[in-house]
């Protein structure tokens, strides 16, 4: 059982505060202010209780079939009023063998059913900008009870232009999905008889499901008199089967001092998609009932691996695989790719296998080339027109024809990363003290990205592409500890770290693409690729400030010095991601208590606050016709205009942090009840979501897109309860 609440909250003007700065701010407007107390962040989320519960039984059908049948139900609220999952799953797994071992069946099965009612989580962003002087509810409303700026007129009501009640939204509209998903698959592996060391394993395997969703709004919703119709109603169907089948043959026999273990496979896997909706069936003007169906996509692999040790001291992997996707064009469908590893267990060797301090020690080093093909488009290659909307017409010969618009297209080539790496692994004290030490270098060539295209080149001006080459460069370190080990007392850890340098090498043309779109405005981009930088780098104006240490609104520093304030004054500062990461995990065992508990931390990485960026300026105060909340950290820039400071380095920050994601405390009673010969039974309570050490000032430094943070929906803090029986 878990109970989850989200503690912390975006700051925003309380009632008091947002009256007293509207009046000094915007006093023609102070008219529209009201008398309520309201903050709409409390009234949108809400704590949350979430149960599951699992069985699993084990046993022998017939005494011969190994069998195991797990059912599982869940029920988890969500921290949105109106989220909810429930799922009721069920899995069977059967591992039969016959012929003294040379025949080995696997069949798992899993059925899943899923409700969803979705939380529209665009409303926490409302409650951000509410009238905090507003009530929730007004027993006048024509709108089911629920407060909405609106006007009186001789002709009807008139919703005011600007942001409606998030409490409202939520509770007045519906939207829900069912969803049926079974998956499972068919493993057969079988030893040859006149050739024991010959091995054919074969697995088929398929994930199907089916999801039917409706969506209505309530008749109730706000419109105005001279709306064409009120709330939505509409309704759909998804339905996704992926299939794969591998297969493979491998040799593995040994001849003396050295060993032998090869493989040849294939594989192939599909994956498909179709659908339809209904449209919103109360406006008269939509397009109507739709369906969909996606170009399948197709992934065939030839694969070949050999592993070869002389003395159990020295390992040579060589491997090759040839792939073919079918989401490039004939000429660019086949990649080829491989590699080669290489490795020296130095503790079996005469002058370190007597260590006392040594007990494993191995050098590696390695290469190979990967290829990367997952993008999102699975057709871009071909030629597809579709048909424009009903109002996208042309008139010939007098007659409307509805217009065929091309979809765009691009001719593109699997993305190729090569890597080389050194490292070795090490046993200390017995293997009491283990871990591995790895450095790394990896280059990406014809780099798969969305990027811009000069105009009149294609159907669009943004395009997936081969856009250039990277290079990521490494270390990572391990370290696992056996601290403690005695009858009473038990106490391990694991420790690691990383470093990870990135920089673009080329680019198509040479030229800058920019990425990172942002919130406040169109067409705003705080990102790009640049040669010599990280990918995803923040491109900012460095921000003035006057003797008392103010920020001046619009105000930056002209950095190539030609007198002008344009692009060419925007400088790079840092990226999303960290330079170094670090983790740390560890259990504790006294008796039949245990404790464990885990940290990490990222040291580097920058969050563009575009909530403050986009939203922190006091001009925002007037939402459209009605009034707006805002940040008040409005009050630590005093800015007006959310254009004049939207590319400012002051939204910039360093996001380092420290996090406990997780601890957990538990008891086991063993054998508690004497009819039973062997069973235990485990109470545990635990928390996620622990803390967060950190100087940036937003909700949380994870929750971003590629370090950009609009995402107004914090992680919640969850208590959780369980026990775990066996008998």
């Amino acid at each position: 059982m878990g109970f989850g609440e989200i503690k912390d909250r975006i700051n925003v003007f309380d009632a008091d505060s947002f009256r007293q700065v509207v009046t000094s701010r915007m006093p023609s407007m102070a008219g529209l202010l009201g008398s309520a107390n309201t903050n709409w962040q409390d009234e949108v989320l809400q704590k949350s209780v979430s149960t599951q519960h699992n069985m699993t039984v084990r046993g022998k059908v017939f005494n011969r079939i190994p069998t195991r049948l797990s059912v599982g139900f869940a029920n988890i609220e969500g921290n949105i009023l109106t989220s909810q999952y429930d799922r009721a799953n069920v899995s069977l797994s059967m591992n039969p063998s016959f012929f003294d071992d040379h025949l080995k069946i696997g069949l798992n099965y899993n059925r899943a059913f899923e409700n969803n009612r979705f939380a529209d989580a665009g409303q926490i962003n409302a409650a951000l900008r509410y009238d905090p002087t507003q009530p929730v509810y007004d027993p006048s409303s024509p709108f089911g009870g629920f407060y909405q700026h609106i006007t009186n007129t001789a002709q009807g009501v008139i919703v005011e232009n600007g942001t409606r009640n998030p409490v409202a939204a939520l509770l007045q509209n519906n939207n829900s999905s069912n969803v049926f998903r079974h998956f499972g698959n068919f493993n057969l592996e079988y030893k040859f008889h006149f050739l024991p060391e010959l091995k054919l394993t074969a697995n088929a395997g398929f994930d199907s499901s089916r999801a039917v969703g409706t969506g209505v709004g309530s008749l109730e919703s706000p419109a105005s008199f001279n709306d064409l119709y009120v709330g939505y109603e509409s309704a759909y169907t998804n339905r996704v089967v992926n299939e794969s089948l591998d297969a493979y043959l491998n040799y593995n026999n040994t001849f003396g001092k050295f060993k032998t273990d090869v493989m040849f496979g294939y594989s192939h896997q599909s994956f498909n998609g179709y659908g339809d909706s209904t449209g919103n069936i109360r406006n008269p003007n939509d397009v109507g009932a739709t369906s969909y169906y996606n170009t399948p996509v197709v992934l065939i692999g030839f694969l070949a691996r050999a592993n070869f040790t002389f003395d159990e001291k020295y390992l040579l992997t060589l491997n090759y695989r040839r792939d073919g996707t079918s989401r490039f064009g004939p000429a660019n469908r086949w990649g080829d790719f491989g590699g080669a590893a290489l490795a020296w267990r130095l503790s079996d060797e005469d002058f370190l296998k007597d260590s006392k301090v040594i007990s494993d020690l191995k050098l590696r080093a390695s290469y190979g080339i990967n290829g990367q093909q997952d993008i999102f488009s699975s057709d871009i290659y071909l030629d597809i027109y579709r048909f424009g909307n009903q109002n996208s017409r042309f008139l010939f010969g007098g007659l409307p024809i509805l217009s065929t618009i091309p979809n765009p297209r691009n001719d593109l080539k699997w993305e190729t990363v090569r890597t080389i790496e050194f490292g070795l692994d090490y046993g200390l004290f017995d293997n009491k003290i283990s871990g591995s030490l790895s450095v790394y270098q990896k280059n990406a060539t014809d780099l798969l990205s969305v990027a811009q295209v000069a105009s009149g080149t294609n159907f669009t001006n943004r395009i997936e592409q081969n856009i250039g080459d990277l290079q990521v460069q490494g270390v990572e370190f391990s370290l696992n500890a056996d601290v403690v080990n005695t009858e009473d007392f038990k106490w391990d850890f694991n420790f690691n770290a990383s470093y990870i340098d990135r920089e673009i090498k080329e680019l198509a043309l040479g030229q800058d693409i920019d990425v990172g779109g942002i919130g406040g405005g169109t067409g705003n981009f705080i990102q790009l690729h640049r040669e010599g930088f990280a990918p995803n780098s923040f491109f900012v104006h460095k921000q003035l400030y006057d003797s008392a240490g103010n920020p001046i609104e619009g105000a930056y520093a002209d950095l190539n010095g030609d007198g002008i304030i344009n692009t060419a004054d925007r400088y790079i500062k840092g990226n999303g991601l960290p330079d170094f990461t670090f983790g740390f995990q560890s259990n504790f065992n006294y008796k039949n208590f245990d404790v464990a508990f885990n940290l990490r931390a990222n040291i580097g990485n920058y969050v563009y606050n575009n909530v403050n960026s986009s939203l922190a300026q006091y001009d925002l105060l007037q939402d459209n016709a009605v009034l707006g909340n805002i940040p008040s950290s409005v009050v630590n820039t005093n800015f007006n205009s959310t254009s004049d400071v939207i590319l400012s380095d002051i939204y910039l920050e360093n996001a380092s942090f420290l996090r406990m994601d997780n601890i957990t405390l538990g008891y086991t009673f063993n054998n508690p009840i004497n009819k039973y010969n062997s069973h235990s039974i485990r109470l545990w309570a635990g928390m996620q979501n622990v803390f967060t050490l950190t100087n940036y000032t937003g909700l949380d430094p994870e929750l971003t897109t590629d370090g950009i943070d609009n995402t107004n929906y914090p992680r919640p803090r969850t208590v959780l309860i369980g026990a775990n029986i066996k008998f």
